[in-house]
């Protein structure tokens, strides 16, 4: 199972982090492709959210650096960030948080089909 935010991002952060975040998130799509030619049968799923916090509940979250993103900003940077926040950010904050799922396992051969196929390919061979 593998869990991703999409690379276009509609989170409510300073510019710093949602330009770090969009930059370093690899996009969904491009995971997916890569589990299916490693053989994988994938199954994906989108889930979005609506989540709604107060203002200074979700700054205080951005603060704790709720996303990992947010990890490598120092604390005054951070600080700086959520200053900026402030200013733009109504009392309530709401938005839509989004995930793309994707579940990849290998398809089943049972071992009677495997010596099946060897017994085809030895008699061709």
């Amino acid at each position: 199972l593998i869990a991703r935010l999409p690379t276009s991002l509609h989170l409510p952060l300073f510019a710093r982090a949602r330009d770090q975040l969009e930059a370093l998130q690899p996009e969904p799509e491009s995971i997916i492709q890569m589990m299916r030619d490693a053989g994988l049968r994938v199954e994906v799923c989108r889930v979005n959210s609506a989540l709604s916090f107060s203002r200074e509940r979700y700054l205080t979250m951005v603060g704790d650096r709720y996303l990992s993103v947010l990890s490598m900003f120092n604390d005054e940077e951070l600080a700086k960030g959520i200053a900026e926040m402030r200013a733009f950010l109504p009392e309530t904050v709401s938005f839509i948080e989004s995930f793309v799922f994707a579940t990849g396992d290998k398809p089943y051969t049972s071992p009677t089909a495997l010596r099946s196929q060897r017994t085809r390919s030895q008699l061709a061979g």
